[in-house]
Order: structure tokens, then sequence, then C-alpha cells
């Protein structure tokens, strides 16, 4: 009997094994590009010991689901191949991506490579790529750095992104940190906040730091006010003659409607570099307040990855609207970035030619699970639609 039992047991534990394997290879979880080296659940548990070990790792998941999972894991598989390189060629095969790829990639770095990494890094790419990463991220990795090289870094940055870094700093550290940065950027991050009080950040400073920075406020919002009253033309133009990081702060500062109808005016490519900077969610915004063509132009001209995310904060229609003006290799490239489920709504909401245009594009396995999920969706909806007649 003892020996039934024992049969008994070994084989509900077998049973139960096979179907947790059978559950977890239908989630549209990709293999590998190594030939499907390793199983899916043992990516699974690398991706949870990562997080476990990085507590901040929930938010920047949060923030990359609308990217799919092989992305990820090619993100991933990156971090750890860099890990084991010196320093300096870390910095080196980082500088040759752009910068959202380079910010996701070390965001699945230990906190002490991050920070060695970045140290490392010119100060321009330094500034770019916290741009890209989640508040939380940037504030904790500028923490490890001192108040001078903080200043250097977030000068570079573009305003939005350097004062929610500001916001998280105390009263103290905060105005050494602006002390320490040029009177232009100093004077926008306090003539733009809204997450610290502008008169206690001035009267914190030397007398000559604070009458140099009430100047230069003036004169921003002098500026401003002169660029209110131009046309969309003249504006572009005024724009154009400006540096990286005074015309995104002059962008910002504008309505969306504003911002949206300046930047139709200038190059498809400056126009495209000056949305870069931005965070994703401005960028739909502005986006969307654009003809379909001036977006889907705009979208072609930045990284693959930079137009996942950016179109991730879009409706669908408008995603599947603004991809269908796009030439179809881009279309395909940018759908094989983006999570299934997104990936499969766009397909869903384009034209039957657009769609199978697209698929034709698409590598074999990207293709099949698309239209595995497609055909999930369309049943779903079928069913639902049955349910509610």
């Amino acid at each position: 009997m003892k020996k039934q039992s024992r049969m008994m047991l070994l084989i509900s534990i077998i049973v139960i094994a096979i179907a947790f394997i059978l559950y977890f290879a239908n989630q549209n979880i990709p293999p590998s590009s190594e030939d499907l080296k390793g199983t899916i659940g043992g990516a699974e548990k690398v991706a949870k010991h990562r997080s476990e070990q990085i507590s901040e790792k929930d938010v920047v998941l949060e923030e990359e689901s609308s990217i799919s999972s092989s992305q990820l894991m090619a993100l991933q598989e990156t971090a750890s191949s860099l890990g084991s390189m010196s320093v300096l060629e870390r910095v080196e095969t980082l500088e040759k991506m752009d910068a959202l790829e380079r910010a996701h990639t070390l965001q699945y770095m230990g906190p002490l490579e991050r920070f060695e990494t970045l140290e490392k890094m010119p100060v321009l790419d330094r500034a770019v790529t916290l741009e890209k990463m989640s508040p939380l991220e940037r504030s904790q990795t500028l923490e490890n750095f001192s108040s001078l090289e903080k200043a250097q870094t977030l000068q570079n940055m573009s305003v939005i992104q350097r004062n929610e870094v500001l916001e998280n700093l105390s009263t103290l550290e905060r105005t050494e940190v602006l002390q320490n940065m040029s009177v232009l950027e100093r004077a926008q991050s306090l003539q733009y906040t809204s997450g610290f009080d502008r008169t206690e950040a001035l009267e914190a400073m030397r007398s000559m730091d604070k009458n140099q920075t009430l100047e230069q406020i003036a004169t921003l919002e002098k500026s401003q006010q002169s660029l209110e009253k131009m046309s969309p033309l003249e504006r572009a133009h005024v724009l154009n003659k400006m540096s990286p990081i005074e015309r995104n702060y002059t962008l910002c500062n504008m309505s969306t409607l504003e911002r949206a109808s300046t930047l139709e005016k200038m190059p498809v490519l400056e126009r495209a570099q000056s949305l870069e900077r931005m965070p994703s969610s401005l960028q739909a915004q502005t986006l969307e307040k654009m003809n379909t063509l001036e977006r889907a132009q705009t979208l072609e001209k930045m990284p693959v990855l930079e137009r996942a995310t950016t179109l991730g904060n879009m409706n669908v229609l408008e995603r599947a609207q603004t991809l269908e003006k796009m030439p179809v290799l881009e279309r395909a490239q940018t759908l094989n970035v983006i999570a299934i489920r997104s990936r499969a709504d766009i397909l869903q909401n384009m034209s039957e030619l657009e769609k199978n245009q697209t698929l034709e594009n698409m590598s074999q396995l990207d293709r099949s699970q698309t239209l595995e999920k497609i055909e999930t969706l369309e049943k779903a909806q079928s069913l639902e639609k049955q349910q509610t007649e």
C-alpha cells in the first residue's frame, strides 16, 4: 500500500509539473536569441531576482510595460554582458546606443555598476541618459554625485527632468546645486518651478547669485512674452537659433497647441530631436496636436525604441493611423518592440492591406505571436458581443 501511495504521489507531482510548464509555454513570452537557451521560467526567475536586489525596479518595469518582453530580455542580456566589462569598455559600448536604450540597459545593472558607468560618461551623454530614467531612479543615481557634479549634469538636462531631481533635494542641497549651475540654467529652473518654493530658494542664495538669477528670470519672461506674439513660423526661426537646452526650455513653457504648431514649422529632424528631450507623455500630447502625416514623419526620425515608447502614450486609433503613414519597414520595426497585446490592438485598427504588408515585414516569430494574439482578441470580442445581444 505504501508503495502504491508513493507511486500515486509521484504521478500527481509529474502531472502538476507538466501542467505548469504548458501554462507558461502559452504566455506569449518569446524565446531568447541564443537558440532557446534556458527556460522561460528561468528567465522570469532572473528578472524577479534582479528586481528584488534593486528595489526601484518595480517603477522601471511599470514604465516599460509598452515594450515587448523579447526587447526587455534583450536589454537584460546586454546589461549582463556589460557587467563583465571594464568601466571604460562599458561606457564605450553604451555610447553607441541611443539615449533611451542606454537608460533601460543601465536600469538592469546594480546601483554601483550604474553609478561607475555614468560617472565616466561625458557630461552631456550622462544628462540625456538620466533624462530617460524614471524620476525615482534618476534621483537615486544622482545621490552619489557631488553637488558640483550634480549641477554640471542637471544644467545639461531638460528643465522638466532637471526640476524633478531638484524637487527631491533638501533646501540646503538644492541651494548648493543651484549656485553651482550657470545663471541661465539656474534661472530656467526657478522660473519653471512648481514643485518647490522659488522665493525660499532665492532667499537661501548668496546676494550676488540671487540678483543675477532675478535679472535672468526677468529676461526669460520678456523673451517668452515676445515669442507668444509671433506666428508659429517666426517662433520656429527663433528656436532654430537656440541651443538644444534653451530650445527645450522655451518649448516646455508653451501651451501644447503652441508647441505643436511651432514644431510643425521646424525641419523634421530638429523637430524630432527637440521632442526626444521631453518626457514621452509630453511628446505624445504634442504629437497628437499635429496632423497625422507630420506626426508620422517626426516619429520616423526618432530611434525605434523611443518611437515605440512615445506611441505607447497615444490611444490605439491614433497609433494605428500614425503607423499607417510610415514606410512599411519602419512600421514593422516599431511594432517588433511594442508589447504583443498593444501590437495586436494596433494592427486590428489598420486596413487589411496595411496590416498584411506590416506582418509580412515582421520576423516569423513576431508574426506568429501577433496573429495568435489577434485571433484571441477577436474571439473575446465576438463572445462579448454575443453576451450583450
